[in-house]
């Protein structure tokens, strides 16, 4: 645990400036990108709903309230 603890710190002292810059609308794009995703697999799960479903055995409802 020391050496790793002393590779972090040396990690986190040794890092050089990135000089890169991030505007105000870089934001906003990502929470596009996340909400545009999200949108995107709702509509493929809808699409796709009965094939997914069918793939997994059905059960009768009868057969799991029976007690043993």
């Amino acid at each position: 645990m020391n050496r790793f603890s002393f590779i972090l710190v040396a990690v986190f002292l040794s890092s050089v400036p990135a000089h890169a810059y991030l505007d105000a609308g870089t934001g906003s794009i990502i929470a596009q990108l996340i909400i545009g995703g999200a949108a995107g697999f709702m509509v493929v799960m809808k699409l796709y709903w009965h094939k997914i479903k069918s793939f997994f055995p059905q059960r009768n409802k009868d057969e799991t309230d029976r007690p043993e």
